[in-house]
C-alpha cells in the first residue's frame, strides 16, 4: 500500500496500525478475495506485492501455498507485513524492483498504484520482473469513489463505526494520489507492453481491479 515517493513512506510509516486496522475490514477483505480470485489462474512460481501494506495478498497467497514476497517502502510496514503473513518482505522503491528481471510469475499491488509518480514507468518495471506470461494484478481506487459512497457502503457491509471513518478517509481524494478511469488504466497497461487486459469495477464506483499478462516473445 505504501509503495511510491519519499514523502508517502513517511506518511505511512506513522500509519501502520491504523492500515492494518483497516485490512480488517470487511470492504477490504472483501476487495482481497476479489483481486485474489481473478488472480488464482496466474502461472506456478514465485508472487509478490508492491506496496504490501499489511500483507493482505500475501496472507491469501500463503493460504494455497504459493511461495510469494513483499516489498514496501515504509519499514513498519515491512515488518507488520512479515510478521502477519511469514514471507519476506523487502524494503524498497515500487519504482525500482530489487528483483531480477524474468523472476515473478505474478506482480501484484493494492492500492498503491494511484500513488506512483511515474505510473507507465512502473508498470514497466513490474513487466521487467515478470517471466513471459507472468500476470500483474492492481486494485486502485474509482475517480467516482466519494466520502458520501465510502460512509453508504460501510453501512451496507455492517463495518463498525471506526471502519467506517476509515473508508471516509480512504475515499478523500489525496493531493499525492491519482485516480484512474478503466479505459485510462487499460490504456496504461497497454502503453507499458502488456496484453490479455481484463477490467472489473468492483464495487461499482468504488475500486477498479484490473488483470493483465505479460506477453511472451
Amino acid at each position: 500500500m505504501s509503495g511510491g515517493a519519499g514523502g508517502e513512506w513517511v506518511r505511512f510509516e506513522e500509519r501502520a496500525q491504523q492500515l492494518e486496522g483497516l485490512r480488517a475490514t470487511n470492504f477490504h477483505r472483501s476487495v482481497t478475495a476479489a483481486l485474489d480470485r481473478l488472480l488464482s489462474a496466474a502461472p506456478p512460481g514465485t508472487a509478490l506485492e508492491v506496496g504490501c501494506g499489511p500483507g493482505a495478498l500475501l496472507m491469501a497467497w500463503g493460504k494455497r501455498g504459493r511461495p510469494a514476497c513483499g516489498l514496501d517502502g515504509a519499514r513498519a510496514m515491512a515488518r507488520l507485513a512479515h510478521a502477519n503473513s511469514g514471507c519476506p518482505v523487502v524494503l524498497a522503491d515500487a519504482a525500482r524492483l530489487p528483483f531480477a528481471s524474468k523472476s515473478l510469475a505474478l506482480v501484484a499491488g493494492m492500492f498503491h498504484f494511484q500513488l506512483m509518480p511515474d505510473p507507465r514507468g512502473a508498470l514497466e518495471e513490474s513487466r521487467r520482473v515478470l517471466v513471459p506470461g507472468g500476470w500483474i494484478g492492481l486494485a486502485v481506487q474509482h475517480p467516482q469513489w466519494t466520502e458520501e459512497q465510502a460512509r453508504r457502503l460501510a453501512h451496507e457491509t455492517e463495518e463498525s463505526p471506526e471502519a467506517e471513518e476509515w473508508l471516509a478517509a480512504c475515499a478523500r481524494r489525496s493531493r499525492r494520489s491519482t485516480r484512474y478511469t478503466e479505459a485510462e488504466l487499460s490504456s496504461l497497461l497497454v502503453s507499458a507492453g502488456f496484453d490479455r487486459v481484463r477490467i472489473l469495477a468492483w464495487p461499482p464506483g468504488t475500486v477498479i481491479l484490473a488483470v493483465a499478462v505479460n506477453p511472451a516473445p
